[in-house]
């Protein structure tokens, strides 16, 4: 598939949540391209899930807790270039205390 097929297919299965049969469908009426479910799934792993997640997560910062000590850590997770993920944490940044 041509870098804009597969940009078509994203769209489709991520924001259009076409099924399988109806990408299937659109596939072959649109671009020729004859396909199983079994490939879609793999593509949705592959390319599609990916993309999604990196949407979620990108440049995106979290603090939590960490059990009964009240440390604070940071994590840091960003979207690399090849679909993966780089994640960072960092800490103790700072330290809670309740009170006794």
């Amino acid at each position: 598939m041509q870098p804009g097929q597969i940009d078509a297919l994203v769209k489709w299965l991520a924001e259009d949540k076409l099924t399988y049969a109806q990408a299937r469908q659109r596939l072959k009426t649109e671009f020729g391209v004859v396909t199983t479910d079994s490939a879609l799934s793999g593509f949705w792993q592959q390319v599609v899930a990916p993309r999604q997640w990196a949407k979620l997560v990108t440049a995106e910062r979290a603090k939590v807790f960490v059990g009964e000590s009240r440390i604070l850590l940071e994590i840091q997770v960003r979207a690399e270039a090849d679909n993966t993920l780089r994640i960072t944490v960092s800490g103790p940044a700072a330290a809670a205390t309740t009170p006794a």
